[in-house]
C-alpha cells in the first residue's frame, strides 16, 4: 500500500487558487486533504476527479485540466463536500464556479447534456423565477434529441400531480433574469 503525502499550501500558490477565492469565495489553502469530501460524495464514483482532487487541482493551478474534467459537469452541488469539511472549503462551489467559467469561455463540457440542462435550467429560473420542470424537459428532449427517454416515467410524474403543466411564477422573475444575465457578462 502506497502512503500519500499530504502538503498544505500557503497564500500566493496559484493565480487559480486566487481567482476561485476572489471571484467565489473558496479559500483553498485551507484544505489539508483529509479526504471527507471526497468519501461522502455521491457522485465520487462515476466521477473522473474526486472532490478533493479538485481542490488540490485548484491549489497547483490546474485551471485548464479541471475546467475540461467531467466531474464539473457531474456534481449535483448537495454540498455533502462542504459539510464533512473540517474546514469548511467547498468543492461543489469550486465545480459550480467551474461551470460557470466554462460557459463564459465557451470550454467544451466533457458531458455535453448535463451543460444543456444546465442552461435550460439557467433559461427556466431566467423566464419565471425559478425552474418549470415540464418547460426544461422538453427544451431539454428537444436539444439532445433523446424524445424517448424515461417519457413513461415523465408521463406518471405529470399525472401523480409531481410535474405541474403550467409554470409557477415569482414576483419580478424579471429581476432574477437581471442577476442571470449580469452574471453571464462578467
Amino acid at each position: 500500500m502506497e502512503k500519500e503525502t499530504v502538503i498544505k499550501i500557503e497564500k500566493g500558490y496559484s493565480s487559480f487558487a486566487e481567482e476561485i477565492k476572489k471571484d467565489y469565495g473558496v479559500f483553498v489553502a485551507d484544505c489539508y486533504q483529509c479526504g471527507k469530501c471526497t468519501a461522502g460524495c455521491p457522485v465520487a464514483c462515476e466521477a473522473d476527479v474526486s472532490p478533493s482532487q479538485a481542490v488540490r487541482m485548484v491549489q497547483l493551478g490546474m485551471r485548464e485540466d479541471l475546467l475540461k474534467a467531467k466531474s464539473v459537469w457531474l456534481c449535483t452541488g448537495c454540498e455533502t463536500c462542504a459539510t464533512r469539511c473540517p474546514n469548511g472549503v467547498s468543492p461543489a462551489k469550486i465545480f459550480d464556479a467551474c461551470r460557470q467559467i466554462g460557459v463564459k469561455e465557451d470550454v467544451p463540457a466533457s458531458v455535453p447534456e448535463t451543460k444543456i440542462m444546465h442552461e435550460e435550467i439557467l433559461r427556466q429560473v431566467s423566464w419565471y423565477g425559478r425552474t418549470h420542470e415540464l418547460g426544461m424537459e422538453m427544451l431539454y428532449k428537444f436539444r439532445t434529441k433523446h424524445f424517448k427517454d424515461d417519457m413513461f416515467q415523465g408521463l406518471r410524474m405529470m399525472l401523480g400531480g409531481k410535474i405541474s403543466i403550467l409554470p409557477g411564477r415569482i414576483k419580478r422573475p424579471s429581476e432574477v433574469a437581471k442577476l442571470i444575465k449580469k452574471e453571464k457578462s462578467e
